[in-house]
């Protein structure tokens, strides 16, 4: 069953920490495992204050974009798909900036649940 874009972003790292821990059990490299698993967490971290930006409910145009980078991944389009999935990563990354650049000044409470 295909899952939408949106369930599978907000599923989370431990959706995606499973999916990692049994590819690389599978294929014995559990070095390898261990150190994916950590830096999924904290790109988990990272992506909680992402999210905490939109209370926790991603705008329609993330979705959007998701389901774009979905198809073009369906479609074999490779080069598209990149250059979608480096925009919407760079869209990132410029949110996360401003929300920690708003808040210098200001204690922030991070809910990790």
């Amino acid at each position: 069953m295909k899952r939408p874009a949106a369930a599978i972003e907000l599923a989370g790292p431990s959706v995606q920490a499973a999916e990692i821990r049994g590819t690389c059990e599978a294929a014995r490299i559990g070095a390898l495992s261990l150190t994916a698993l950590i830096l999924l967490d904290e790109g988990g971290r990272i992506l909680r204050l992402h999210y905490s930006t939109f209370d926790d409910r991603l705008p329609r145009q993330y979705i959007d974009e998701h389901e774009e980078i979905i198809a073009a991944i369906e479609a074999g389009d490779a080069e598209r798909a990149d250059r979608l999935a480096i925009a919407h990563a760079g869209q990132i990354v410029r949110q996360i900036q401003y929300y920690l650049a708003r808040d210098l000044d200001r204690p922030m409470a991070i809910s990790l649940s």
